[in-house]
């Protein structure tokens, strides 16, 4: 993590402890300029990290969910936790799309990203049903928008019901793209929580390729949650860092790997 990631971490950290702080109390505690600061918030705010307003900065509501591993998922860190990877995978992904594409867009952050890089496209089809995807793609004019509903979960922004599951099987797409928290050559695909299972596997079930984003730092990684099995992914979009060894690993299993740089 380079430097301005670390910033933007304890920056995060700062604000859950002290609510809110002002751009030249953030500018005194880390020893840089307040342009350096703006930026830095700019960036938390653009990823639904942070709100701004009158020099001051406060932390945009999120729970800290503990899972069963004993470890935390916090959303506002995984905003900025490998962002330069996330971003490049993102942009990647999009390059992957044309025109009259009819698309799945998974929740996650590698995803929110996607969603930027998919708001100048013509002339596709995107279903989602997590808010951030939806917020990001509302304002664009040559998408047709389809949004499954239900109850909200504040923990990653997605929607879930037995009738979101039901609507997303009763679409067809030629694309999906799905994330992910742990990818295991023997227990698969896995994710944090639970109630996002349902939609992942409508989703895949309803598409006829399926691309998994994901950064390098999650191969290897088993979370408490089954998605799938590597036989149901078609490809992979990740970065430069993915170790040698699940290269080989890829190419035996026939799933195509794009590697983002």
């Amino acid at each position: 993590m380079n430097n301005k990631n670390i910033r933007m971490q304890k920056i995060i950290e700062l604000l859950d402890e002290n609510k809110t702080m002002s751009v030249k109390e953030l500018a005194e505690t880390f020893e840089v300029s307040e342009m350096t600061i703006r930026r830095d918030l700019e960036q938390l705010r653009k990823n639904n990290a942070v709100e701004r307003s009158y020099g001051r900065a406060t932390l945009q509501n999120y729970k800290k969910v503990q899972i069963e591993s004993g470890g935390f998922y916090d959303i506002a860190y995984e905003q900025i936790r490998n962002l330069k990877e996330k971003e490049s995978i993102a942009r990647y992904a999009a390059s992957l799309v044309d025109p009259h594409d009819i698309l799945i867009v998974d929740s996650g952050t590698t995803n929110t990203q996607l969603a930027k890089h998919l708001v100048d496209k013509e002339k596709i089809t995107v279903l989602c049903y997590n808010f951030n995807i939806l917020n990001e793609l509302r304002r664009a004019s040559d998408i047709n928008l389809i949004f499954a509903g239900g109850y909200y979960h504040p923990e990653d922004q997605m929607f879930t019901s037995k009738e979101n599951v039901e609507f997303i099987r009763s679409i067809r797409a030629n694309k999906m793209f799905l994330s992910a928290s742990g990818f295991h050559e023997t227990l698969g695909v896995t994710c944090i929580h639970s109630h996002e299972v349902d939609n992942k596997r409508a989703a895949i079930a309803s598409s006829a390729v399926c691309i998994l984003l994901m950064d390098s730092s999650k191969f290897g990684k088993v979370q408490a949650s089954f998605i799938a099995s590597l036989d149901e992914i078609d490809a992979i979009v990740t970065d430069a860092g993915i170790p040698q060894e699940w290269r080989r690993m890829l190419e035996e299993k026939g799933i195509e790997l794009h590697i983002a740089r």
